[in-house]
């Protein structure tokens, strides 16, 4: 990395001196030697360009991941409710059918009466 000076120009834009190469690493002690405006503006694309690059590979494994879990943990407890309402379900016929079978014998004897 060549050892530029940094200096304050009246221009907004910096000149391509003070740019340096494309794919060169800034230090952040190169960073605090530039004026007020420059830091936010290098700041301000900084964060444009994390917000758009999106998070790192293992970040975005561990996120699908854990969607995954959460949808998994859903569908789970979907097929509980089903079982249990299908329980539920059992029941109340067994029910409904001794009622039913007890009100036809309770018919069958008045009848016979």
């Amino acid at each position: 990395m060549s050892e530029t000076p940094i200096v304050a120009s009246s221009s907004p834009t910096p000149s391509t001196e003070q740019m340096g190469s494309a794919g060169e690493y800034v230090s952040a002690d190169e960073i605090q030697k530039l004026s007020p405006e420059m830091k936010t503006t290098v700041s301000v694309i900084a964060g444009m360009f994390r917000s758009i690059s999106g998070p790192d590979p293992e970040t975005s494994r561990i996120v699908a991941q854990s969607e995954m879990h959460e949808e998994t943990c859903k569908l789970e407890g979907y097929k509980e409710s089903l079982r249990i309402r299908d329980k539920q379900n059992e029941r109340d016929h067994e029910f409904r059918k001794k009622r039913l079978n007890h009100e036809t014998l309770k018919n069958v004897v008045v009848l016979a009466v």
